[in-house]
């Protein structure tokens, strides 16, 4: 369902300064980065959301923080599809091309207030391997990510080789990876 301006200003016009939330909501471009536009936000929650450009093509995960200059806290919980395991036509899937992870990391070095990012229901697209030496070196942002899909047995292999690392060489951080 998306949202027409009038209305969200009507809404959440006070959220708008500290806290963005929303709950299976379908916004624009547009309309997500005129909540965030004030660059003041300091906790974004999007849960099962997507935020597509007006073509109705997919905005990368990276792109989510382009106003964010103040941000604490960012979660993110992808839509489910009950009736399929993997789409791949899913924003959990098109949120990750490639590169996205590296310029996440990147944005997130440059955001000093940063202390907790959540990502949900992530899918193997996610580079893992990209965000691992962020992880290990990083002194700051808690990072929480559920793989809630099915998942390859070498993508398992991978998640698990990670989480035995930090048993034996704990970062400053240590974070919360799970899968199912």
């Amino acid at each position: 369902m998306k949202m027409k301006y009038g209305k969200l200003m009507e809404n959440l016009w006070i959220q708008r300064v500290i806290n963005c939330g929303y709950i299976g909501q379908t916004l624009t471009w547009e309309e997500y980065n005129f909540l965030t536009l004030s660059g003041t936000c300091k906790v974004v929650y999007l849960f099962e959301c997507e935020v597509e450009y007006s073509d109705g093509s997919y905005v990368t995960a990276d792109k989510l923080f382009k106003n964010l200059q103040n941000i604490e806290r960012f979660s993110l919980t992808f839509p489910e599809n009950l009736w399929s395991t993997i789409q791949l036509e899913s924003y959990a899937v098109k949120a990750f091309p490639l590169d996205t992870v590296k310029k996440m990391v990147e944005i997130f070095k440059s955001l000093p207030k940063l202390k907790n990012v959540r990502l949900d229901c992530v899918t193997e697209a996610f580079d893992f391997s990209s965000l691992s030496d962020f992880i290990m070196e990083n002194k700051s942002v808690f990072i929480e990510i559920c793989f809630d899909r099915p998942l390859s047995n070498d993508y398992k292999q991978m998640l698990q080789n990670f989480n035995d690392n930090i048993m034996e060489n704990p970062p400053q951080i240590k974070p919360d990876v799970s899968w199912i």
